[in-house]
């Protein structure tokens, strides 16, 4: 892929909609592609722009929700794209006309990727979106594994007594989410056996979650509909997060917690979160159900100080 000019730094526009945890994913790639020299532009659903902004290091994010995006799929191809020399797009089941109205746009080159990593391949889903970066002819360095980065300061969890628990019993669906009231006996047993604090998060899609574990337990702070970026920064105050699999766990990861991820039906060797301090737990049935309370809550405590 060659710029413009000899002393420009080619301009890459990467398309990655989705949700938290899809964005969360793809940063590798985009801290990939700068680090090999290129101007990254990130286009997120609309959501999400503020965290990206804020938090994913791209030099510009895009609302892909908005013009001139939706022009790519009927309409005159969109002629404020051209200012990029490459496109790298991650949509699901993208039709091969949008590759097509893109270049029309005046993109010289475009490279469409799945969004997700073949189902049985083994690999993770961080490390697919960051070997698609050489598409593009750049030669960005790999390492042995992509591993999602979210800088931020940890702040918000000051008055919590410590060691502090964040948790969060929700996921995007009922099928990834353990139950909120085994969620509630960890805490318990955190606040007694460590005398520490238990901040609660609670998503947009979390609200029945959220009402079950505190028919349960009282925590000690409530996070609820957070800014993403002000709840990384909690996360990254956290002595300990404990989550499902969601996108939550994946920016807890992200942020440098110290995360336990509970996962049941989805295929953690492509989907965990990943970080030196992130332990993984799968139900040997495979049934989420299926975990109990004494070995997460063991997981959980592990690291911390009685």
């Amino acid at each position: 892929m060659v710029a413009r000019s000899k002393d420009e730094a080619p301009r890459v526009l990467v398309v990655r909609p989705g949700a938290l945890g899809d964005l969360v994913l793809a940063e590798p790639a985009v801290r990939r592609l700068r680090e090999a020299g290129a101007c990254v532009s990130l286009a997120v659903s609309g959501r999400l722009v503020t965290f990206a902004r804020a938090c994913l290091g791209a030099d510009e994010v895009l609302d892909f929700d908005a013009p001139p995006f939706g022009r790519l799929f009927g309409g005159e191809p969109p002629a404020e794209l051209s200012r990029f020399d490459a496109a790298l797009v991650f949509l699901a089941g993208c039709p091969a006309d949008v590759a097509v109205r893109l270049a029309s746009s005046g993109i010289g080159r475009v490279e469409l990727a799945e969004p997700s990593p073949r189902e049985g391949s083994g690999v993770h889903a961080a490390d697919h979106l960051a070997q698609a970066v050489k598409r593009l002819g750049l030669s960005p360095a790999l390492e042995a594994e992509a591993v999602p980065r979210v800088e931020v300061a940890p702040a918000g969890l000051e008055d919590v007594p410590r060691p502090v628990l964040a948790v969060h019993p929700g996921a995007g669906s009922a099928a990834k989410c353990w139950p909120a009231q085994r969620f509630a006996a960890v805490a318990a047993r955190w606040r007694e056996a460590r005398g520490g604090g238990v901040a609660l998060v609670e998503g947009e899609a979390d609200a029945s979650t959220a009402a079950a574990f505190l028919e349960s337990f009282r925590p000690d702070a409530h996070l609820a509909h957070r800014p993403l970026a002000e709840l990384a920064s909690a996360l990254a105050g956290a002595d300990a997060y404990l989550g499902n699999d969601s996108g939550v766990t994946h920016l807890a990861a992200a942020a440098g917690a110290r995360v336990v991820a509970l996962f049941g039906p989805t295929d953690a060797r492509l989907w965990a979160p990943r970080g030196e301090r992130v332990t993984v737990l799968c139900a040997d049935s495979g049934r989420l159900a299926d975990l109990d309370v004494e070995a997460v809550t063991a997981a959980a405590m592990q690291g911390t100080a009685a």
